[in-house]
């Protein structure tokens, strides 16, 4: 019986959730056995999930460990899922040499830095496969040859089990609820976001913000605007059906440049009868059926006004709601992200194990001495980017000039996240001076520009 080890960087949210769909429908199918290897932590939901259906974990394990690799070595398919975490990059580095069978899902959309595709990891395995088609037109894949997209290129979209959420009754209230549940930072969210529902003139009209990490900051913000008794912000939240159950429209903002891809959160307010509202981002218009299920808008002030729009009109939100069920429970079922996930398998298990490479571009002299600022630099990809953090690094246990601080000033907010890629996050996984003398000095950069 063939056995599938799945890989990651850690077991939590959103990918979490589509990995405990998958991992227990394949579990109902004769022929596979399964394990899951993850890098860093569990979150107890998580843990919870697989002491109960018997599911085999291994956490917080080391990307160099000789007992890892040898799993590796002697699973029939590797499973590695895949986004922008240096103990991936880790373990990609110090996997390098083996002979494995691998296919890599990518729980990004590869469109921008700090999440793109290295040509690296898309030749590392045998399969690579992407989570929306939005991500064959990104440029990393797009410039890969013909004859390798053909052979190795896949997609398969990530859904979760929406059987839950398409039997959510709608809660009775007063007035129109406007919901966001996701990650609440300008790492993703669009930095006019308040803006945006604050602009809603339709009386009546109040917003529901669940999710972290930065909630504390933005609530402080829609405070200052005169805005607090609009928002309501939550935080984390574990009963996301609960929420959903409350909302009216699903309002959805995020900035152009992120990392997302599945978007299960929209799939989910599909499934409950919520009409969404969303920009016109790559990932977001390939979801949202623009006009049938909710309105895909091509900017800020056309955000606003979709959001007036539903929120007037009580029959064009039933409308879209109930044509959002419709296609939730049709073109978002988890058995048609298994059924194709059994095709690839098959196709894989007819590959032999190949020897795996990972070759981290060169960057000169100057970094070959620190291994963890090439990984660094190598998942940024983008040279303009990349070329920002080098002229920083090599001014390393010196005063960085003033040039080189607007450099990284003018970074997009997700550069400063204390995840996602960010140089925080890699000077927190790997050993490196110089990682930790940049995260220091970015730090400080938002401590002087709050």
């Amino acid at each position: 019986m063939p056995n599938i080890l799945h890989i990651t960087p850690h077991f939590g949210g959103g990918v979490g959730s589509v990995l405990r769909g998958l991992i227990d429908e394949l579990s109902r199918i004769d022929g596979f056995e399964q394990e899951i290897v993850t890098f860093d932590f569990i979150n107890e939901q998580s843990s919870e999930w697989a002491k109960k259906r018997g599911h085999r974990v291994k956490s917080e394990i080391s990307p160099l460990s000789p007992e890892l690799h040898a799993i590796v070595c002697a699973a029939d398919i590797v499973h590695l899922h895949f986004w922008n975490h240096p103990l991936t990059y880790l373990f990609l580095q110090s996997f390098s040499g083996n002979k494995a069978r691998v296919v890599m899902w990518a729980h990004c959309n590869g469109a921008h830095a700090p999440y793109l595709f290295p040509d690296a990891v898309l030749t590392f395995p045998q399969l690579f496969v992407t989570t929306s088609e939005y991500s064959a037109k990104t440029k990393n894949i797009a410039s890969q040859p013909a004859e390798w997209r053909s052979a190795h290129l896949r997609n398969v979209t990530s859904r979760c089990d929406t059987a839950d959420f398409l039997k959510i009754t709608p809660e009775k209230h007063s007035g129109v609820v406007v919901g966001y549940v996701g990650t609440v930072d300008y790492c993703k969210m669009h930095r006019k976001s308040l803006d945006m529902l604050g602009a809603v003139s339709t009386p009546d009209v109040c917003f529901v913000v669940c999710g972290g990490d930065s909630h504390e900051v933005i609530q402080a913000e829609a405070c200052a605007k005169g805005w607090g008794n609009r928002f309501d912000f939550r935080g984390k939240v574990s009963d996301v059906p609960a929420v959903l159950a409350e909302l009216d429209i699903f309002a959805y903002p995020l900035t152009k440049k992120h990392y997302g891809t599945g978007e299960q959160v929209l799939v989910e307010a599909m499934a409950a009868g919520i009409p969404q509202v969303v920009l016109n981002n790559g990932p977001e218009s390939y979801i949202v059926r623009n006009g049938v299920t909710g309105i895909v808008a091509d900017g800020p002030e056309e955000f606003t006004r979709a959001i007036e729009r539903l929120a007037a009109d009580p029959k064009l939100r039933r409308e879209m709601g109930e044509n959002s069920r419709r296609h939730a429970a049709g073109q978002c079922s988890i058995n048609k992200m298994v059924d194709e996930w059994n095709v690839i398998y098959g196709e894989l298990l007819e590959y032999p194990k190949k020897e795996c490479d990972f070759e981290c571009s060169p960057y000169g002299a100057e970094m070959q001495d620190d291994p963890a600022v090439l990984l660094f630099l190598c998942s940024l990809v983008d040279r303009e980017v990349q070329d920002i953090f080098k002229e920083a690094f090599s001014f390393y246990t010196r005063i960085l000039p003033e040039i080189c601080l607007q450099k990284l000033s003018s970074l997009q907010d997700i550069y400063f996240s204390q995840g996602k890629g960010s140089i925080h996050q890699y000077a927190q996984f790997l050993d490196s001076k110089k990682l930790r003398y940049l995260s220091k000095i970015m730090l400080e950069l938002v401590d002087s520009n709050p």
